[in-house]
């Protein structure tokens, strides 16, 4: 028995010494660079999950790491004005890692018209991290955007949208992973339909290089973008879970993300639930809100030539609004301003939502496919596909509150070729050829002639900018033309009712030099 059990013994420790005779002596050199420029970025810092160990790069961009064992890394790479990037490696030997940073200030091809230049350079004006998008992820967009100096918000209730410069609605493009979101915006109550937690980054920018979004947005944009999935193999994610006193609100968000040879996907979720508001002394009656949303981001790299991705985002709300804040005529609108506090509120708390309220939904999908012609050029091909369902309800008489007295269906199509082209010290040609299709449609049943009338528009557009960046100095110029050909159908407000079918032609030019 005892020869046995020496036997086994041995064998194990014969396993076992592969383990025991491992050198950690592998060293790993890390050179971080801007994307753009290939300049070094100095100071940028390094965080090495599996050891937790930090660093910072020098004067030159470089880091190394010494006496490192073989296996799995996870690191992450920071600078100022760029996102945190997270990379995956799997040590064998002594390697040398090469890091490219993108700054959000680099982000030329998503850089929009304002109605003016404070500066004489692109630039971002401020740009919200997925940290503090996280910390915020109870507030909507226009909220969390409240955070960017000059930035407001116009609030109707728990409803808010952004103001730059003080404009706001269609004067403000909201750019949601490449594409200008539509929907209702002539309204002051129209909230944009965007989950800011599905977002990396947001950031509020200005410039005169790029048209690509056409000639409306003269107050400002606003990006709400997607960072590259990583390389990590390892399924990864976070979930976060937010609480407010003041109407008893509760919100769930959550990400899922995974990254191998055939697909790399993220997913991202948010559930919100939301009571009535309070006051110091009472409660404002319905005025909670429900919110459902969901998006899907994936990435395929076919080859080192093609590579595409795929997005597609849900969202979904129902938004009560205080019946005291609906103003009928003057008579009520004198009354509400004379009273110390308003009609319909209670001492009773609760989470039912009624009329008035809004339902709406969002579904937005967008398809691009990359085509790199060399190191320098490249064909992107981009499909974009969005569907905006609005319902609003009113206190209706002879029990129609459960019937919308506004119903709007917004199907909007899009379609772009661009091709970008990088020279030499910095320089970036982009041009490009778009259309867009919108039909606007009012559905039946409401019993009230529809506020906003059924309408069709095509526009097709072509744009080009040309950017150069030389030390501290960025000269960019571009220009954009575009057709607008609108056909209304509009039921006309004197009896007989008719319809009648209106069309119009427009022509604009744009160009901008900076």
């Amino acid at each position: 028995m005892n020869l046995i059990r020496n036997i086994l013994l041995a064998c194990l420790l014969v396993q076992a010494l592969p383990f025991f005779a491992q050198e950690c002596k592998l060293t790993v050199a890390i050179y971080v660079t801007d994307s753009a420029s290939d300049i070094p970025l100095a100071y940028s810092t390094i965080y090495i999950d599996e050891i937790e160990f930090g660093m910072v790069t020098d004067s030159i961009g470089y880091a190394s790491l010494n006496n490192q064992c073989p296996g799995p890394l996870h690191i992450e790479i920071g600078h100022l004005g760029c996102s945190t990037q997270s990379y995956f490696i799997q040590l064998i030997s002594d390697t040398i890692l090469r890091f490219k940073l993108e700054h959000h200030s680099e982000l030329l091809d998503e850089i929009v018209v304002h109605g003016h230049q404070d500066e004489g350079s692109t630039e971002v004006s401020s740009t919200i991290t997925f940290n503090e998008i996280s910390s915020n992820s109870n507030k909507n967009i226009a909220d969390v955007l409240n955070a960017v100096p000059g930035v407001r918000s116009l609030k109707n209730g728990g409803i808010s949208k952004p103001i730059i410069h003080g404009l706001f609605g269609n004067r403000v493009a909201l750019v949601n992973n490449g594409l200008v979101q539509s929907g209702q915006q002539w309204g002051n109550d129209h909230a944009p339909e965007i989950d800011p937690f599905s977002a990396d980054h947001i950031a509020v920018i200005k410039g005169a290089g790029a048209m690509e979004y056409g000639t409306n947005a003269v107050g400002g944009v606003v990006l709400v973008d997607s960072d590259i999935i990583g390389d990590d193999p390892h399924l990864s994610g976070q979930l976060n879970y937010l609480y407010e006193t003041n109407g008893r609100g509760h919100t769930i968000n959550g990400a899922l993300q995974e990254s191998n040879n055939t697909l790399s996907w993220r997913w991202t979720g948010t559930f919100k639930r939301k009571g009535d508001s309070s006051t110091p002394e009472y409660l404002l009656n319905n005025t909670g809100l429900r919110e459902i949303n969901s998006s899907i981001h994936m990435e395929q790299n076919w080859n080192q030539r093609h590579s595409s991705t795929l997005n597609y985002a849900l969202f979904t709300t129902k938004l009560g609004v205080l019946r005291g804040s609906q103003i009928g005529n003057l008579t009520d609108l004198e009354q509400a301003i004379i009273r110390d506090e308003p009609f319909y509120t209670s001492d009773t708390f609760s989470y039912s939502i009624d009329a008035p309220n809004q339902n709406v939904t969002h579904h937005l999908l967008k398809l691009q496919h990359d085509y790199f012609l060399s190191d320098q050029k490249a064909i992107i091909l981009k499909y974009g596909g969005q569907l905006n369902q609005r319902d609003e309800f009113d206190v209706r008489r002879g029990g129609r509150s459960d019937t919308p007295a506004l119903s709007l269906n917004q199907y909007q199509h899009f379609g772009s070729i661009v091709y970008n082209q990088e020279f030499k010290g910095n320089a970036i040609l982009k041009s490009g050829l778009q259309v867009t299709f919108t039909d606007n449609a009012n559905n039946p049943g409401t019993g009230i002639l529809p506020l906003i009338p059924r309408y069709e528009q095509w526009v097709p557009a072509f744009f080009t900018s040309w950017q150069n960046q030389r030390n501290k100095w960025t000269y960019e110029m571009g220009v954009r033309y575009e057709l607008r050909y609108l056909d209304v159908t509009n039921i006309t407000q004197t009896l007989p009712r008719e319809l009648e079918f209106i069309s119009h032609k427009f022509e604009n030019i744009a160009s901008s030099i900076g």
